[in-house]
């Protein structure tokens, strides 16, 4: 019912008593008004996961590449080729032809 009404800070409550991590993140990303506090929660959280639940958390910030850029291309930048460690190539790959996200990760690159 939570998910339905949008009440993503209740869902995430209820993610977190169940250990559901990567429905956690959809809750940061449907939660406009949250959704760059992503990178700060995906920091801490990852440490702490064992590697199943890390294969799921990846998963899901897969899922959800294009928005998470989209959120902040800077912190997305260093998530995705520092802290996952993918090449710019590979992260210019999945974004596709989608021109405005390509020109922030590019922008990100040249103030690295």
């Amino acid at each position: 019912l939570a998910r339905q009404a949008h009440f993503w800070r209740v869902c995430e409550i209820i993610y977190a008593e169940t250990n559901q991590y990567d429905l956690i993140l959809e809750c940061y990303i449907n939660d406009r008004q949250r959704r760059t506090n992503i990178f700060r929660y995906i920091r801490n959280l990852w440490p702490a996961l064992d590697e199943r639940d890390r294969t799921k958390v990846q998963n899901k910030i897969m899922d959800h590449f294009t928005e998470i850029i989209e959120a902040d291309a800077m912190k997305a930048f260093k998530l995705f080729c520092i802290f996952f460690r993918m090449d710019l190539g590979k992260v210019l790959q999945m974004i596709g032809k989608n021109e405005k996200v390509q020109y922030e990760i590019l922008k990100v690159r040249k103030i690295q």
